[in-house]
């Protein structure tokens, strides 16, 4: 069983993935994405799921005490073969957002603010109330992006996530944040990393990278270019 006094990788991606002003999640289908993925890592550093041929295959069926986490699990064990990364992924995105946003929502982190733009574009805003919570994320992950700690497995991870998410210039923008970043890249690319998380981590970005490349095609032909 998890220790349900942490936030779980999803979370805490969704939280550094929100603007600190205005409260918009950054990345967009990015993150949505991320977030499934975030899923795939904890059931992976949980050792419920692995990865071969490519395929998730679930190694232990056993609940980790986690809700959403359960359902991921319990629904790739009713896939009953393994399953490819990137039809997960695209399925289990389409509830991840509302699922954390409600989840720390509940939990008093954050506000769920909707609004309909020309009284028809939908527009979410996710402002943050408890700011230590987010600080305390942030502050854990620089020790180990910035200070050059090895840290643990999850905060690695989440490290990693943020790069495959191309969430790297939100958290650290600018010329001083270059180094930063590059170190994120490693962390994402870091072949010792454990537990079958390297192969969750290059599914999503992956999958990501679909998901970016067919917006700019479809941009690009929306405008006649």
């Amino acid at each position: 069983m998890r220790d349900m006094t942490s936030r779980t990788l999803p979370e805490e991606l969704f939280l550094l993935a929100l603007d600190d002003e205005d409260g918009k999640l950054h990345s967009g289908d990015a993150v949505v994405l991320g977030l499934a993925g975030a899923e795939l890592t904890e059931l992976a550093l949980a050792d419920r799921i692995a990865f071969e041929d490519k395929k998730i295959v679930v190694t232990d069926a056993k609940p980790v005490g986690d809700a959403a986490l359960d359902s991921a699990l319990a629904g790739l064990v009713e896939k009953g073969e393994p399953v490819k990364p990137s039809s997960w992924l695209n399925k289990a995105k389409k509830h991840t957002r509302d699922t954390y946003a409600d989840r720390l929502s509940n939990a008093g982190v954050i506000e769920e603010n909707s609004k309909k733009v020309l009284g028809l574009i939908p527009v979410h805003r996710f402002p943050v109330k408890d700011a230590a919570a987010k600080a305390e994320i942030k502050a854990r992950l620089d020790k180990v992006v910035l200070g050059g700690a090895d840290g643990d497995d999850r905060t690695a991870a989440l490290g990693a996530l943020l790069h495959a998410c191309k969430l790297g210039r939100h958290v650290y923008p600018g010329g001083e944040g270059s180094d930063a970043r590059s170190r994120l890249k490693e962390l994402a690319s870091d072949d010792a990393a454990a537990k079958g998380v390297s192969q969750a981590l290059a599914a999503i970005n992956a999958a990501v990278t679909a998901t970016v490349v067919a917006a700019v095609v479809s941009s690009q032909a929306a405008s006649g270019q």
